[in-house]
């Protein structure tokens, strides 16, 4: 594993675009500030874009624009003072010039408030929270694992067996689809939200299970 750490300048990180591309393994990107290009590589990588329109690619970029996806990454917005919105869920395909590379973006995510104002995500899969904001963190169809960490958050799974993960604060979390893991954390006032599904649910708190509709096969602790 290895740690890459970049300026308050916009920059690519790590660049090997121009160098031979090789597997770095399960690492952590952290890019500062700067509107930057933070790439995972290989791997399953923690990616932390910082201030500034940051691109966050989880997987491989190549000299020509064209991302291969790889590994099972997460965009980490813990530095942001300020809350952030990220929903993985919504997607849409553009081509942006950044850095002298005409980025192909496809399946993008967007980014809204605090670091995550500006930014753009492609093949992330996990996302972490600010530590002092209150998030808005949406998945996909893909297993996720969502850390909203301090703030009262708000996560939602979407489809797919996922972990969310409440943190400090009294957070809202909605597992959708799926047989999910919803830990409320240290909050006093979590909820575990079914408002959503289709057909009736059965949550028994003392068991921390659900069954029926959106709970079916959920686990539930700290709610």
């Amino acid at each position: 594993m290895a740690t890459f750490t970049g300026t308050n300048g916009a920059e690519i990180l790590p660049n090997l675009i121009l160098g031979p591309v090789q597997a770095i393994g399960n690492d952590f990107v952290d890019a500062l500030g700067g509107d930057d290009i933070a790439i995972g590589w290989s791997g399953d990588d923690v990616i932390r874009g910082g201030a500034g329109a940051d691109v966050i690619i989880g997987g491989l970029l190549n000299a020509a624009g064209v991302i291969t996806l790889s590994g099972i990454d997460a965009a980490d917005y813990t530095t942001s003072v300020d809350g952030v919105t990220v929903d993985l869920s919504v997607i849409l395909d553009l081509t942006l010039p950044i850095l002298g590379i005409n980025i192909q973006l496809t399946g993008a995510s967007q980014g809204f408030g605090g670091d995550a104002q500006g930014d753009y995500l492609v093949g992330i899969v996990n996302l972490i929270g600010s530590n002092t904001g209150d998030d808005n963190l949406s998945g996909s169809a893909a297993a996720n694992t969502l850390n909203g960490q301090g703030g009262d958050d708000a996560l939602d799974g979407q489809g797919g067996n996922d972990i969310l993960l409440g943190g400090d604060g009294d957070d809202t979390l909605v597992g959708g689809g799926g047989a999910d893991s919803l830990q409320g954390g240290a909050g006093t006032n979590d909820t575990a939200d079914y408002s959503g599904s289709a057909t009736p649910v059965t949550v028994n708190l003392t068991t921390g299970t659900g069954t029926g509709g959106d709970a079916q096969g959920d686990t539930l602790t700290g709610i």
